[in-house]
């Protein structure tokens, strides 16, 4: 997911929001509120609010104003609102790390004035929500509105898939994010709002909106993002209280419809999975741009991953044309899900929750099994912290939750009428093999070298000896370019070793070219990219990028080869012209190559 547009937009964001947003210390609360909270049979009470555990995990109900479910929630969750605060203080700091002493001191006069034009957007009642929520934990109120409104902030690449059995409909869903660390503090939350319809949330402490929830009409909802668009000048309610308000609103599919279509979109690009046990169908709502689609299930099957507005689910191709641009419709964690996606319906299918369990399990890659750290490549993958199968019409909820491929961990089955949570399957075998426990553990500890800029330190704690995954090497590759730290010779040998493993793995020749050519061996380099082109899954995304570096080394030694290459890039933007959005990026070379060729 390496590219200069998404590059640039999550360095203004970061610029803008992360650096300066510090964790206040909780102010004191006005009121001594934990003295009115009173323990019955294991549950603790306040107000009309409660919350009891299950294994560790808190099952929380909030009944009455928004003000009141707030204070509940605050009250109720103080400890743990307040130790997610200091996590989420920590994962803010390191990403601060990495940007210049001298820019931070400016940066809170920003994020204040940023957030309250945010809060503008918001119901008035969502507001005192999370006043309520501030004043009985002591967590700064603007500390939780970033924490509101900052869902598109982060990587994000989910799958949502609705499927009809014969007797009603079931909706899966993986729920791919970060900071990784929030997995383990998963909250199931179930709200009562005066005068509206009550919904039970699966989200993660101190979190106030809606990402998957299902309603008292029987209305489940999930959301992915089509990560990587955004128009800064959509200024429409936050995403996460729009499904807020479609859950607190609708009854049935045309009024969640009505929902959607009341509000004008935000900044990033959304897919919307609603499933209704009632009415035994479902639909995926698109918007972008304030540009809104509806897809109603038409067969026993629909889905979506992150691919915005794609012609086969719209049936609208201008939109395609105009929104769905190559880096996210033609990239390879969104083409490997959807190829993975498409073999279990056509050779398996999923005809039961075991099914569903196992679909979202997956960790294939292509022809490969068990591909780990594939960077979001496959159904089940590292940002995977939330696993969910709605079974409404049972009145049950399946859920797993973890820092990484929650698929694999522990499965709870979560009773909607009894709000009790009984285990309903052990963890994967998988999830307690030295082999992914290591992988998940590298993860956790690259993420945050990561966000601390610490380029040299995830190139000098890797273990070139091991078995390092392909998306390792990218991951590893890429700190490599920015701080170097060991010899070309030792990155390339770890290339070989997973190229002799997954020979048709094209992303493994792309990262071994890049090594050469950065070192300035640029034969060696042609010959890998020219391997990455023959590999038979090769993205079109990456197809371009390799045709171009290609080009740029051919050009002075083989100026007929790079003609050829030439024609090869502009032929293929000219033909995903007719489905996809060209970037700027992409026309820049389009159009030099033309005009190279006309000469």
């Amino acid at each position: 997911m390496q590219n200069a547009r998404l590059k640039r937009f999550l360095c203004i964001v970061l610029f803008l929001l992360v650096p300066c947003m510090v964790f206040c210390a909780p102010k004191a609360s006005q009121e001594n509120y934990q003295s009115k909270v009173t323990i019955e049979n294991d549950i603790k009470h306040f107000d009309r609010g409660e919350v009891r555990y299950f294994d560790g995990v808190p099952v929380i109900k909030l009944e009455g104003s928004y003000y009141d479910m707030g204070l509940q929630y605050g009250v109720l969750m103080k400890k743990e609102m307040n130790r997610v605060g200091g996590e989420i203080d920590t994962f803010l700091d390191d990403v601060t790390a990495s940007y210049p002493c001298y820019l931070r001191p400016v940066v809170p006069i920003v994020i204040k004035s940023m957030l309250k034009s945010i809060k503008k957007r918001f119901p008035a009642y969502y507001v005192e929500e999370i006043e309520g929520m501030s004043e009985g934990s002591g967590v700064d109120f603007y500390t939780l509105m970033f924490m509101a409104a900052g869902s598109s902030m982060m990587t994000s690449a989910c799958s949502s898939i609705m499927v009809k059995l014969d007797d009603r409909i079931i909706h899966g869903r993986d729920f791919d994010w970060e900071p990784p660390m929030l997995g383990q503090y998963p909250a199931i939350v179930e709200y009562h709002p005066e005068g509206k319809k009550s919904f039970t949330c699966f989200s993660f402490v101190g979190f106030p909106g809606v990402i998957q929830a299902v309603n008292e009409e029987g209305l489940s909802m999930t959301l992915n993002i089509a990560y990587g668009m955004f128009e800064k000048n959509n200024k429409g309610l936050p995403i996460t209280y729009k499904t807020r308000e479609i859950m607190e609103n609708a009854s049935n599919l045309s009024e969640a419809g009505g929902v959607i279509r009341t509000y004008k979109t935000d900044e990033p690009g959304w897919m919307i999975t609603i499933a209704s046990a009632n009415e035994g169908s479902g639909a995926i709502f698109e918007m972008y741009d304030n540009n809104i689609t509806e897809t109603p299930m038409s067969g026993k099957y629909e889905y979506v991953h992150n691919i915005l507005f794609q012609p086969e689910l719209v049936g609208d191709m201008e939109l395609s044309k105009k929104y769905n641009e190559v880096f996210l419709g033609q990239t390879e964690w969104n083409l490997a899900r959807h190829y993975t996606t498409d073999r279990v319906i056509k050779d398996k299918g999923i005809n039961s929750i075991d099914d569903m369990i196992d679909y979202l399990k997956s960790t294939d890659f292509y022809e490969y099994e068990n591909v780990y750290l594939a960077d979001n490549a496959t159904i089940n993958n590292e940002y995977t912290i939330n696993t969910l199968v709605f079974d409404v019409k049972n009145d049950v909820v399946y859920f797993a939750v973890a820092q990484s491929y929650s698929a694999f961990a522990k499965m709870y089955q979560y009773n909607l009428k009894d709000r009790t949570l009984t285990l309903f399957k052990e963890a994967d075998p998988k999830m307690e093999s030295p082999e992914l426990k290591e992988k998940i553990d590298w993860y956790c500890k690259y993420k945050k070298h990561q966000y601390r800029g610490e380029f040299k330190e995830i190139v000098k704690e890797a273990d070139f000896s091991s078995d390092l995954t392909p998306g390792q090497l990218g991951f590893i590759s890429d700190a490599w370019h920015e701080a170097k730290g060991v010899k070309p010779e030792i990155l390339i040998a770890s290339i070989d070793k997973q190229i002799a493993k997954y020979p048709n793995y094209g992303r493994l020749y792309l990262i071994k070219g890049d090594v050469f050519e950065c070192s300035g061996k640029c034969k060696e380099a042609a010959k890998s990219y020219e391997q990455a082109l023959a590999t038979p899954n090769l993205s079109n995304q990456y197809r371009l990028e390799i045709l171009s570096k290609l080009v740029k080394i051919n050009e002075k030694e083989n100026s007929r080869l790079a003609k050829d290459q030439m024609r090869q890039y502009c032929a293929l933007i000219d033909e995903l012209r007719n489905t996809h959005h060209i970037g700027d990026d992409l026309e820049k070379d389009y159009k030099k190559f033309k005009k190279k060729l006309s000469k």
